[in-house]
């Protein structure tokens, strides 16, 4: 701030700011002018309203180019405002130190951040752009007390326009941040005091998505961090990431990350997010999982998860919720991939992966908040949806067959549930336990993909005996239950909904088999 200061003084520029920087300012041995003896009305309501008057709003957005702005402002004693710098309440900066739980818990505290006046002057000096220059990060004072020092406090339309943008993207960036809370704030009060929140049902698009939505695209696609890279999908095409990956992970060695490679990254993200329970290692190939599997130790989770296609995990990346330690490091460096995502590595682990120079090192951020909508662009426009999290923590449905089954079999059901929700659909997920020993993705048949998913198992000398299968969506026919019991499956989950449901449940009844009805469907495309 000094460094901006001294150039203003420089310059002999008027000062105006509010009482907390002026307070600040007077004891550095800079002149200002309260906002208040400018008004002539105090900071009231607690600090809420301090620059909401119209000889602030109307200096800024007033055009004195134009002769009836500047009749205003000759009639009300409006001086214009050349420049606004405002250093937003650090909301993001709190939200991401606090966590988005400890937040919703503390909403009082976190309202109070909400900066109404601070983010409506920049959002006025950006609309004025024409007259006036918009300052909102501080890493941007050394470069502008440069520019006004060098240009004798003159800036150009274009280093004004140049700023604008920066300004609402700034502030597209903090609404985002504050609307993620009030989704949060939203979920921890429903159904207080038996109150309705008009909730929309399943179906219906949330009332808050689209303005959600919007802030998103403004965030992503006029952002300035701009991550070029190698191409796209394939060598043939160009591909940027628009955003900033540092908010996710900390890249500890490797080369630069491809389009891919980010498409893997944040299938597997989702994916160990979703598998919470004891230590997971994911397997990610194309966007979905290959291996996977839940254990005692990171050691062991990634064996088991190895175990179920060492074939297609070849060349694919490696997601983990646990350190990776030194023996676990070794297993992994017997085998070629791309990207290894883990909240954490021993040093020992890290100077063994790290010699192939190009393998990926990715710490995650335990604080990263992931958006809250899902962007993708179709023909002339955007798809837009919440994303799924179902987790089925609460519960996986409801038995529809005379057979129950036991509670290690409903684990072993959720974890098969959870593997076939990150598939491409059509899916299907086989498993033992906590381990993927069989899956089929992106199958335009299902019962193609119950049959693929038995032969892979099979192939890597799995029995089927005694499995659990589910299925992503839906069992048109009882085809697919009847071909997985004459392989020894005969317990299954899946959403329900078929008209021919009825069949694939008598099918299970006739041979003492056990299914589960979700409810939710969990298409992926």
């Amino acid at each position: 701030m000094e460094i901006l200061l001294d150039a203003l003084r420089r310059l002999d520029v008027k000062i105006l700011s509010t009482g907390g920087t002026y307070d600040w300012m007077e004891k550095q041995g800079y002149s200002a002018v309260k906002i208040e003896d400018l008004t002539g009305f105090p900071s009231i309501l607690g600090g809420r309203v301090k620059t909401l008057h119209p000889k602030v709003f109307g200096g800024i957005l007033g055009r004195p180019s134009l002769e009836s702005d500047q009749l205003d402002m000759d009639a009300y004693g409006i001086d214009p405002i050349d420049m606004v710098v405002v250093d937003l309440y650090p909301f993001a900066e709190k939200l991401q130190q606090e966590g988005i739980e400890h937040a919703a818990d503390s909403q009082d505290e976190f309202i109070e951040l909400v900066d109404i006046g601070g983010a409506s002057l920049l959002r006025a000096a950006a609309k004025n752009y024409q007259e006036i220059l918009s300052v909102c990060q501080r890493d941007e004072y050394p470069m502008v007390a440069e520019m006004l020092s060098a240009q004798d406090g003159i800036t150009t339309l274009r280093q004004r326009a140049l700023h604008a943008r920066r300004t609402m993207q700034e502030v597209a960036r903090y609404d985002l941040d504050i609307a993620t809370f009030y989704g949060m704030a939203i979920q921890g009060t429903a159904g207080q005091n038996g109150e309705k929140d008009g909730s929309p049902t399943c179906g219906q698009h949330p009332l808050e998505l689209p303005n959600q939505s919007k802030q998103l695209l403004v965030q992503t696609i006029n952002s300035d961090s701009v991550v070029p890279l190698r191409y796209g999908e394939n060598p043939h095409q160009a591909g940027s990431f628009l955003g900033n990956l540092s908010t996710c992970f900390t890249q500890l060695s490797g080369k630069e990350l491809s389009y891919n490679n980010l498409l893997d990254i944040d299938a597997g993200w989702h994916l160990v997010e979703d598998i919470e329970t004891a230590y997971t290692v994911g397997i990610i190939k194309h966007g979905t999982p290959c291996g996977l599997a839940s254990a005692d130790t990171v050691l062991s989770a990634f064996e088991q998860a190895l175990a179920g296609d060492p074939v297609s995990a070849f060349g694919g990346i490696i997601v983990t919720n646990g350190t990776v330690d030194s023996p676990t490091a070794q297993a992994l460096d017997r085998l070629f991939f791309e990207v290894c995502l883990a909240p954490g590595y021993s040093p020992v682990a890290i100077e063994i992966l790290s010699k192939r120079k190009n393998r990926i090192l990715l710490q995650r951020d335990p604080r990263a908040i992931m958006p809250p909508v899902q962007i993708r662009t179709v023909l002339t426009g955007f798809l837009v949806q919440q994303p799924d999290n179902e987790h089925y923590e609460n519960g996986l449905g409801h038995c529809v067959t005379e057979k129950q089954p036991s509670e290690e079999q409903l684990r072993s059901l959720r974890f098969a549930m959870l593997a076939a929700k990150h598939c491409k659909s059509n899916a299907i997920a086989i498993a033992k336990g906590q381990q993927l020993i069989g899956s089929a993705a992106g199958e335009t048949s299902r019962v193609d993909a119950v049959r693929h998913a038995m032969e892979k198992a099979e192939r890597f000398g799995f029995s089927l005996k005694g499995a659990v299968l589910a299925s992503d969506g839906f069992f048109p026919f009882r085809d697919s239950v009847e071909l997985a019991m004459d392989k020894g499956i005969y317990t299954f989950v899946q959403p329900g909904g078929s008209v021919r449901d009825e069949e694939s449940i008598a099918a299970c009844n006739a041979r003492w088999g056990i299914m589960v009805f979700t409810g939710k469907r969990h298409f992926k495309h």
